[in-house]
């Protein structure tokens, strides 16, 4: 069985979630929901605003490239969006192939760090490194908000603790 205690559906997050006619009939709405959440707008109004401003078409999801440009705008709804970043670090990656060793340099600014190794930060590890506040967590292909240690946003986010982390906003 997978663990669902650090979950909280969107029903439970986002106003008038449960009586929404469009929620009940939209797909690819992480983003949607995760404003909602994340703002404390309702469902409808963070359609609305994901249709009007972020070119959001029915049932199609929002870009990644308008999504990350409107948060990296810095406020939104009176509240303030900053970027978690840390100092970058340089890692060494190997791959092994058909004609030996590869080994590539990768530059990470959200990491964890075990004795003198790094490696990229995962939803599991943020959740512990930050159990208090709001977030907006971008994965490759998905987005949700993590609040009071809580993951927020679609049934099966909280499968999501071993995917590696993208990018990270706070919402103050």
């Amino acid at each position: 069985m997978t663990d669902m205690t650090n979950y909280k559906h969107s029903h439970e997050t986002i106003k008038g979630y449960k009586t929404s006619k469009l929620a009940q009939s939209e797909t690819n709405d992480c983003v949607v929901r995760t404003l909602a959440t994340v703002f404390n707008l309702t469902y409808n109004q963070s359609h609305k605003f994901c249709e009007k401003e972020l070119k959001r078409l029915p049932r199609k999801g929002v870009r990644t490239y308008f999504y990350h440009d409107f948060l990296s705008k810095g406020s939104a709804f009176g509240k303030t969006i900053t970027e978690v970043k840390y100092e970058p670090v340089e890692i060494k990656k190997t791959t092994n192939t058909y004609w030996g060793p590869y080994t590539r340099t990768e530059t990470i600014t959200l990491y964890t760090k075990r004795g003198s190794k790094y490696s990229r930060m995962t939803v599991g590890s943020f959740v512990k490194q930050y159990p208090k506040g709001t977030f907006i967590i971008s994965v490759k292909g998905h987005t949700f908000a993590i609040v009071d240690g809580f993951i927020c946003g679609n049934y099966g986010d909280f499968k999501h603790k071993k995917v590696r982390v993208e990018r990270v906003w706070e919402i103050n």
